[in-house]
């Protein structure tokens, strides 16, 4: 996929979702619902028909590849049904700094699907699995734990005694050259609503 390619589809993708943000919201429809900030990503899904982007900042100092490197990304989420999500996800611009010469890059981008296994509600987990595939490597430096080729999770997401839970498992493929290597990870976010909109 060409930077040209890649630009013209998140155009696209801006486009497609300015309509519906600019209509009035029938009492019916469902609000926002932005992901929590955290390291775990839900087993829920958006509301279906609606895009959701998801906007962060990862930066990183002092690795073998780089002595710098901060990028912008970005998640965009469109659930097609109530329990299958399609996912792109990528860094439009990533800035670094290798010994004494700085750059700006697109870096990888990923395309994949999400599905709900199991609804669940309250404490019952939703779980789900989901799958992403690199479908462009912009060249960027990458961060010391790699970026895979493939990469799938499974998923869960409950709510027990006012706390929220999202936990992940996390099967990786890297690739470099000729070699290939699996990476296995895990991470768990726990929040609680401590004020009004504010949570901890």
């Amino acid at each position: 996929m060409s930077r040209a390619s890649l630009c013209l589809c998140i155009t696209l993708l801006s486009a497609l979702a300015r309509p519906a943000a600019a209509q009035s919201q029938p009492p019916d429809e469902p609000a926002a619902n932005p992901a929590r900030p955290t390291v775990s990503t839900p087993a829920t899904l958006t509301p279906v028909g609606y895009f959701q982007f998801e906007t962060g900042v990862l930066g990183a100092t002092d690795s073998p590849e780089f002595s710098t490197r901060f990028g912008f990304n970005e998640v965009v989420k469109l659930s097609v049904a109530s329990r299958l999500e399609l996912l792109a996800t990528g860094e439009p611009i990533a800035h670094y700094t290798v010994g004494a010469n700085s750059a700006n890059s697109v870096a990888d981008v990923f395309v994949g699907a999400q599905v709900v296994v199991n609804a669940g509600e309250g404490a019952t987990p939703t779980l789900a699995a989901s799958y992403l595939h690199r479908a462009y490597d912009g060249g960027a430096p990458e961060v010391d734990f790699g970026s895979p080729t493939n990469s799938f999770l499974i998923l869960a997401s409950a709510d027990v005694k006012g706390f929220h839970y999202d936990a992940n498992a996390v099967f990786n493929e890297l690739v470099q050259a000729s070699v290939r290597r699996a990476q296995f990870g895990q991470t768990l976010s726990i929040s609680h609503p401590i004020a009004g909109k504010f949570g901890l």
